[in-house]
């Protein structure tokens, strides 16, 4: 359940337009480059899967730092959720 639980947080956040972008947040984390991204985006429609699974086969990350940076992620946009004035109690 907690994935779906991340997973709706991510869509929650990307719906309403605050949330970073997964590519742009490792991009920004130094962890790929502006051409491993852009490369990685294509090959992801080609390939059918997310974007850093996409990373780990084309070899620019391995599964570790995969794990590490989403984990990071998802955490950065469940604290911005739980602090969402208009999800508050009223």
């Amino acid at each position: 359940m907690t994935v779906c639980y991340i997973d709706c947080v991510t869509f929650w956040f990307l719906y309403k337009g605050r949330g970073v972008m997964f590519g742009q947040f490792l991009l920004r984390q130094g962890v790929i480059s502006e051409p491993q991204l852009s490369e990685a985006l294509t090959a992801q429609k080609d390939l059918g899967k997310p974007l850093g699974e996409t990373l780990v086969h084309l070899g620019y990350i391995e599964m570790g730092v995969l794990e590490l940076h989403l984990e990071q992620h998802l955490l950065h946009h469940a604290e911005e959720l739980i602090n969402d004035p208009d999800l508050q109690a009223v």
